[in-house]
């Protein structure tokens, strides 16, 4: 029997959730600098001991865990096995390739990215990475033909960019936005795609960020999923990283949602004003950014670039300062259980004041992923239908 949908919310009674999972740590067996397989495999290694406590934990709470490995996908065994003719990895690899960094399928670990839960079916709003190509057919396959929507690929279904997402995609594909008529960009290069945390689930209330397409209401949403109301906001980015619905009545919430908080007007706001964040995100950003795009020889022991980027990122990530920074990417076992990413003091206190227990599960490289437990699962089945809030 097909495990059952049902989701309407954040925040009601999980009982089914899928959960992302990364590489083994012998894929990486055959980098000859000793420096970069070492941290590579450390940065899985400790991912995947943090998944793994995530799991032990929810099945220690009744809630049944779904998850599908890179293996479980059928991605190769070995780093070695994306190498080009040259020996060379990323160098001929088209780098704006959904689902790819510096030359390497990224493992299926966000598995919110791509797909949402709608109430009673599974929408995947972007087909195109690596990881969602091959787990779709996985998905119909679990949950049944009927109960994943794929109509965005199915029909062709396209949307207009955002002069800053036409902008993105020029920087994406390695144009200067600045050498080309942005309008045509916008005309030309239609979407066929959105990111699923774009959406905010509050029962029959849908939050929608507008910041890729304006049209995603009135072309896509009002169309095919008539019974919900929609609000439109515009973030700019993964919503669930902005803010979060904990329950009816609360809101965790980053200073960037402050322009939309009358949508949650009489409603309690935790304000996560961490002074340290900015700084934070911006180091791991500008890391990160260094390093892509740089080609290398797995085959080859100097690797300067790489190393620098290995030796950094452990030396900053894995110290206290992992552990002394927490963001809003939590996620809802129930109104009254929350999985947080990290001891913070701070948003613990502000949980238990009202009644909240805070289950505290590191997920020690959330920066190297881009993603909290929020990001990292999907809520297949919570108890409960469609309720309005009051939104």
């Amino acid at each position: 029997m097909n495990p059952k949908i049902n989701s309407y919310t954040e925040f009601q009674p999980l009982k089914t959730l899928l959960v992302g999972g990364v590489y083994e740590d012998s894929f990486f067996d055959h980098i000859k600098n000793d420096t970069i397989r070492e941290g590579l495999k450390e940065i899985i290694s400790s991912t995947r001991e943090d998944i793994d406590k995530l799991k032990e934990e929810l099945i220690n709470r009744d809630i049944n865990v779904l998850q599908y490995t890179p293996k479980d996908l059928g991605f190769k065994d070995s780093i070695m096995d994306y190498i080009d003719d040259e020996g060379v990895i990323g160098k001929n690899t088209d780098l704006s390739r959904d689902g790819y960094r510096n030359g390497i399928p990224i493992p299926p670990i966000s598995v919110r990215d791509d797909c949402i839960v709608m109430g009673q079916k599974l929408l995947v709003t972007d087909p195109t990475p690596y990881p969602t190509q091959l787990a779709v057919p996985k998905y119909k396959k679990l949950f049944g033909h009927e109960n994943v929507d794929t109509r965005i690929e199915d029909e062709s279904i396209s949307f207009k960019r955002t002069e800053k997402n036409a902008r993105k995609w020029c920087i994406k594909h390695g144009i200067n936005p600045e050498d080309v008529e942005i309008d045509k960009i916008i005309e030309d290069q239609q979407l066929t795609q959105f990111c699923a945390p774009n959406l905010t689930r509050v029962g029959k209330t849908i939050l929608v960020d507008v910041w890729q397409t304006p049209e995603l209401v009135e072309k896509y949403l009002q169309p095919y999923w008539p019974e919900y109301d929609y609000k439109e906001i515009w973030i700019g980015g993964h919503n669930d990283s902005i803010y979060c619905v904990v329950r009816p009545g609360l809101v965790l919430a980053t200073p960037w949602f402050e322009p939309y908080k009358d949508i949650f007007k009489g409603w309690d706001i935790i304000w996560f004003e961490d002074p340290d964040w900015d700084k934070t995100m911006s180091k791991q950003h500008k890391l990160k950014e260094n390093n892509m795009g740089k080609y290398w020889y797995p085959e080859k022991k100097d690797n300067p670039e790489l190393e620098y980027f290995i030796n950094e990122w452990l030396s900053t990530w894995h110290g206290d300062a992992s552990e002394s920074v927490f963001d809003v990417n939590v996620l809802m076992l129930d109104e009254n259980t929350a999985v947080i990413n990290s001891e913070s003091h701070v948003l613990m206190k502000e949980l238990e004041k009202r009644k909240i227990e805070p289950v505290v599960i590191p997920l020690r490289n959330r920066f190297f992923w881009d993603g909290g437990w929020h990001c990292n699962t999907l809520d297949i089945y919570r108890e409960g239908g469609m309720e309005d809030y009051g939104l």
